[in-house]
């Protein structure tokens, strides 16, 4: 785990106001260009973030190289490719650290960075002060609300975590993300939501599926947000309610071209399949399974299936 270097941040503050802000010759030659926009914040934190993003997917990639390398025994090839990984990795740190030198007050650097360093780094304690002193310079930034949010809600700090989701929710109603994660809370934690905002069941669940199916709609190419509210669908016993299976198996049906895998295509429509029964409509069932069974024909609970949806009246 890496060290946290907000302190060195906020220690440095100062001093960069004595001394000056650092140049361009402090960046490394990659990211020179980056030194021209010094006397834009805006368009600095803005630039910074696309090279961060785009490193991280290059660090992504270099990471499935490293394990198709050590896979086929090209431990040579494995390590180097590990190298650039390192260095990439390196090299985003090393950006968000000169933006932060020159602007240590940006809310929006300090989210990113404090993406960075949670999500990828490893470095949970120094991701959530980030997260904390974005918070802390602009209020109404929606994403360190949202991170906020989550992140307490998985330490076990319901309350505070549900009025950081809130918080980002009132500022960014229709943001997919956080209409996600918020219905993921209510579906997951539903005992400490209950309690929190003495809201019955039926009506927590109706929320958090309003708020699913909103997402839904926000990202309606978005796989991953698709699928999602179709399993919500699934956590209605937990709530004591009945699920509505046909508007179930309608959002499997969308999920279903935009799976990116052939496995996941073959999941969701096993689950329609399994919402048209559940809702009693075997005959509905039939043909899903029998996509799916020509996706992975020795699948066992699909052919159970479809043997039951074929022996219904």
């Amino acid at each position: 785990m890496l060290r946290s270097h907000l302190w060195i941040a906020v220690a440095c503050a100062g001093l960069f106001v004595c001394l000056g802000r650092a140049n361009a010759t402090d960046l490394p030659d990659e990211v020179k260009y980056l030194g021209t926009l010094a006397k834009d914040e805006a368009g600095l934190v803005e630039a910074a973030r696309r090279f961060a993003l785009q490193q991280l997917a290059l660090v992504d990639w270099d990471q499935k190289l490293v394990e198709e390398y050590g896979q086929s025994g090209e431990a040579s090839l494995a390590q180097t490719q590990r190298d650039t990984m390192e260095r990439r990795a390196k090299l985003i740190r090393t950006v968000w650290e000169w933006v932060l030198e020159q602007y240590p007050k940006n809310a929006r650097a300090n989210n990113y960075f404090g993406e960075y360093l949670f999500d990828y780094a490893g470095d949970e304690a120094a991701g959530l002060e980030h997260w904390l002193t974005a918070a802390q310079y602009d209020e109404n930034l929606a994403a360190a609300q949202n991170n906020l949010g989550i992140y307490y809600f998985h330490t076990g700090e319901y309350a505070r975590g549900l009025q950081h989701l809130e918080r980002a929710l009132k500022l960014e109603a229709d943001n997919p993300d956080y209409l996600y994660n918020m219905a993921q809370m209510y579906l997951i934690h539903f005992d400490e939501i209950e309690k929190l905002t003495k809201d019955p069941r039926d009506k927590l669940y109706k929320h958090a599926m309003e708020m699913s199916a909103k997402a839904a709609e926000l990202s309606p190419k978005d796989f991953e947000i698709v699928q999602d509210y179709a399993v919500n669908f699934f956590a209605a016993e937990n709530f004591g309610v009945q699920a509505d299976w046909k508007a179930a198996a309608e959002a499997w049906r969308k999920a279903q071209p935009l799976a990116r895998t052939e496995d996941e295509r073959f999941y969701a429509l096993l689950n329609e399949a399994r919402v048209c029964l559940n809702g009693g409509d075997a005959k509905k069932a039939i043909a899903p399974l029998e996509a799916a069974l020509a996706i992975h024909k020795d699948n066992v609970p699909a052919q159970q299936l479809l043997s039951k949806a074929q022996q219904a009246p």
